[in-house]
């Protein structure tokens, strides 16, 4: 595995999909400000996260696609 680390910064707006159940896994994610929604296929709300956490690791380092969905709780940036 040959990936080079690519840092993009990106602003969401509360209740915009930064992932969906399924799509390929392409990035690692870092939360500069705001917070994010982990939610299941199945539409069950797994918790929230905040500023300084990470997610979308998983998928990306074992090169699956995504197992959950991902929506801005609030105005973030990514």
């Amino acid at each position: 595995m040959n990936k080079k680390p690519t840092f993009i910064t990106k602003k969401y707006s509360q209740g915009d999909v930064i992932y969906s159940y399924n799509d390929k896994s392409e990035y690692v994610y870092l939360i500069e400000s705001g917070q994010v929604k982990i939610i299941t296929k199945q539409g069950l709300e797994l918790g929230i996260l905040n500023e300084g956490e990470i997610f979308g690791e998983i998928g990306h380092i074992i090169d699956s696609s995504r197992t959950v969905t991902v929506i801005a709780q609030t105005n973030s940036i990514i």
